[in-house]
């Protein structure tokens, strides 16, 4: 992991990247970052995932060109990624497994609607729960 985006602090799983723009929680934590001078992050994989589960792609677009947010890209680790399922578990979900290393390495949360997902890797991780409603879509 580079150390250029040690300034992440926030790490949106699909499904808070999936109720982006229906969730009040994920903007006032987008805020808070962004007031600390801090990055919000996903991954490609994330992004991915959400767009397949029925994710608003041009809200997505409208998230990653905000300058306080970056994109992950977990081949690019695939040393570390490697290394850090030879100690919890190679037979976790590989991208979820990813996730959790990153928010170890930048010292983050990550935001989900399922934190049991990411604890089952390592209770250690900090998760941030977001809760319905979601709020009115359209």
């Amino acid at each position: 992991m580079t150390n250029t985006d040690v300034g992440i602090k926030l790490i949106l799983d699909a499904s808070a990247l999936k109720a982006y723009g229906h969730n009040a929680t994920i903007g006032e934590l987008l805020g808070e970052v962004e007031e600390e001078e801090a990055l919000t992050a996903f991954s490609k994989g994330s992004l991915s995932q959400a767009l397949a589960e029925g994710a608003d792609r041009s809200l997505l677009e409208l998230l990653i060109q905000r300058d306080s947010c970056t994109v992950l890209s977990p081949m690019s680790e695939w040393e570390e990624l490697g290394a850090f399922l030879r100690r919890v578990g190679p037979r976790l979900d590989v991208h979820d497994a990813y996730l959790v290393m990153a928010a170890f390495f930048y010292r983050g949360y990550i935001l989900t609607s399922d934190p049991a997902r990411y604890i089952a890797i390592d209770k250690a991780v900090r998760c941030i729960p977001l809760h319905d409603p979601w709020g009115e879509r359209g």
